[in-house]
């Protein structure tokens, strides 16, 4: 893949529409070429193949969430507020590119194990995130002694789960959802 530039931003920005619509398998270049109001050929200067534009598509949009989310999240202090900005955030930036997420979670897993095995690894700068928060809240004594990583998977298991129940019902979790699932996280289930 070439340097990033305005041309293969603007083919990104098209495949996306185009991925959304068709699916990876029903989409084609010819179709991205068009709607960037490009030539196929062009597309294959800055992209290999499908599977390479589609894959930089994703990664173009995991940066910008993962910037998106560390700029909140250095403006809140403390692991509890920094988990609730965590959900906020994570369900507006979803919400926003909502086509687009849909079909990753519910679609783009079907396209073989080592595009699964890709994105299971780029998911892990995302858990990065909530680790490094729950480490900080170790350190300076907000949370008890925990497994983090143990910790990383419930709190990140339990937002994808908020995020795959909106795309069906319409309702992203908003601050009060937000803070009913970290205080479940903070403080169980117990009364």
């Amino acid at each position: 893949m070439k340097m990033k530039n305005d041309k293969a931003q603007q083919i990104m920005v098209a495949a996306a529409g185009v991925f959304a619509r068709e699916g990876f398998h029903k989409a084609t270049v010819e179709e991205i070429a068009r709607k960037a109001g490009v030539g196929k050929g062009t597309v294959y200067e800055y992209f290999e193949s499908k599977d390479d534009l589609f894959r930089a598509m994703i990664r173009e949009g995991v940066q910008l969430f993962l910037k998106v989310l560390a700029a909140e999240l250095a403006c809140e202090d403390g692991v509890r507020a920094k988990l609730i900005r965590f959900v906020e955030v994570s369900a507006c930036f979803l919400k926003e590119h909502e086509s687009q997420a849909r079909f990753i979670m519910e679609d783009a897993w079907g396209l073989g194990k080592s595009f699964c095995q890709w994105m299971a690894e780029t998911r892990q700068e995302l858990s990065g995130l909530v680790r490094e928060i729950i480490e900080e809240g170790v350190k300076k004594g907000e949370l008890r002694p925990v497994d983090p990583d143990l910790v990383t998977k419930v709190f990140t298991g339990a937002n994808h789960a908020l995020i795959v129940s909106a795309f069906s019902t319409g309702e992203y979790p908003d601050r009060e959802m937000a803070t009913s699932l970290v205080d479940l996280l903070f403080q169980g289930l117990q009364p």
